[in-house]
């Protein structure tokens, strides 16, 4: 509760680079997948892991264990010469 409340704080204050990319790397993780079917196609995908100190009680089907909630996603991933539209 208390990291969340500096978190806040120091969001409100400004953060360089650096101390953005500490707490992603602290409430954030990734997995990436990949896989090449018969037809010799590759697919990746990425498990990115969200993990949120407890402050309320949700039903949204996320796990719960001790103080955090993690919220997990699935996200597909562009591979080969494919173009990326970013935006």
């Amino acid at each position: 509760m208390d990291l969340l409340a500096e978190v806040r704080a120091r969001l409100a204050a400004g953060l360089s680079d650096e101390k953005r990319q500490q707490i992603t790397r602290l409430l954030a993780s990734g997995v990436i997948h990949t896989e090449v079917g018969e037809d010799g196609k590759k697919t990746a995908k990425v498990l990115v892991t969200y993990r949120f100190p407890c402050v309320v009680e949700t039903c949204t089907g996320t796990g719960s264990s001790g103080n955090y909630t993690t919220v997990r996603r699935v996200i597909e991933l562009p591979v080969g010469r494919q173009k990326v539209a970013v935006g």
